[in-house]
């Protein structure tokens, strides 16, 4: 089993010392040290995959911590979307590959896509001591706005913003999951393509 540690940190704060880093012109001081608040069980496994709340910081295997803050409903015409902010650090000496986050649904095993849109691009890997910063538009499991038609299933609760393992092969290992508020995905349901 591996942990993941969580930190006590605000993305109000990671934006801060990013903002400053990239405005200074300093790319080498983005990454911050901070201290472990706690430390909760976690494995590769769904049943025991660790649960965070939002704005907390984790730290996923390999030394890559994220944070996943401000979890906002949002949509339009074609449905709704969960808007979040996340910030991937990685803490280690050599690149790693940047996780996949979706929406998972009580019951399901279907992981929700993300708008592509969204300003944090999760492709490739994060190099040693680097930051990436953005905004995910994360999609209903079932969404077809990539094709198809037909509605989007409700989702039931408890739904969560699960944090996934980007392995070389085979399928993704669920990290860690940010639980979404009932009354965020009560109005997901409500402006979802029915």
């Amino acid at each position: 089993m591996r942990a993941v540690t969580v930190r006590a940190t605000t993305m109000t704060a990671a934006l801060a010392v990013v903002l400053g880093a990239c405005t200074s012109g300093r790319h080498s001081g983005m990454v911050t040290s901070l201290a472990p608040a706690m430390t909760v069980g976690g494995s590769r496994v769904a049943s025991t995959a660790s649960t965070v709340p939002a704005g907390l910081s984790a730290m996923l295997p390999d030394q890559v911590a994220i944070t996943v803050a401000s979890l906002t409903a949002g949509g339009d015409d074609l449905g709704a979307w969960l808007t979040i902010d996340v910030r991937v650090d990685n803490h280690s000496a050599h690149s790693q590959r940047l996780p996949s986050i979706g929406i998972v649904c009580a019951g399901g095993s279907t992981v929700g896509l993300h708008r592509a849109v969204s300003t944090l691009s999760l492709s490739g890997e994060l190099p040693a001591g680097a930051s990436r910063v953005g905004t995910l538009m994360l999609l209903l499991p079932g969404d077809r706005r990539l094709g198809g038609g037909g509605g989007v299933a409700a989702c039931p609760a408890p739904a969560v913003v699960q944090v996934f393992e980007r392995p070389h092969t085979g399928s993704a290992a669920p990290l860690l999951r940010v639980p979404i508020p009932d009354q965020v995905l009560a109005r997901l349901n409500a402006t979802r393509n029915k």
